[in-house]
């Protein structure tokens, strides 16, 4: 899920939580009966609306392929044996898939502008063909495959 997407989910959840309690608190100072009434209906449906964001989240950020999935066991095998990493990105160069290799390193930067994560990399799109990055002690050579439309 990209980073504005989590930032939008986090906004929501914390307008719903806030006039939930916005309403309890009015109900509490003031002590009329109705606020009461608001305020049950509201947690209840902030609730709902809560789980639902919940899910939907968990369903974008599992939406994924693995290159076992896009292929077969062997072919991931034969990337992490080989370690080959992947990476996908957008038009905007905005990261929007990596390889189980990089999961492996615990590089999780989906979501995150390419040139953000290594600004280095600018070349790359110019005129060079391969560019050694060190990643985690790890020297990694990195490949632009454009897409063929």
């Amino acid at each position: 899920m990209t980073r504005k997407m989590i930032q939008m989910r986090n906004l929501i959840m914390v307008v719903l939580i806030g006039e939930c309690g916005l309403l309890f608190g009015l109900y509490l100072l003031l002590n009329i009966p109705v606020l009461l009434t608001f305020s049950a209906y509201a947690l209840i449906k902030n609730s709902v609306i809560f789980l639902i964001i919940a899910y939907i989240s968990y369903i974008l950020e599992n939406n994924h392929l693995s290159v076992e999935e896009a292929l077969n066991k062997d072919a991931k095998n034969a990337f992490l044996f080989g370690g080959i990493a992947l990476i996908q990105y957008d038009e905007n160069r905005n990261i929007v898939w990596t390889s189980d290799l990089l999961k492996a390193m615990n590089i999780n930067v989906v979501g995150v502008k390419l040139l953000e994560w290594q600004p280095h990399l600018a070349s790359l799109f110019d005129d060079e063909d391969v560019k050694v990055i060190d990643i985690k002690g790890k020297n990694l050579r990195l490949i632009i495959v454009k897409k063929q439309s």
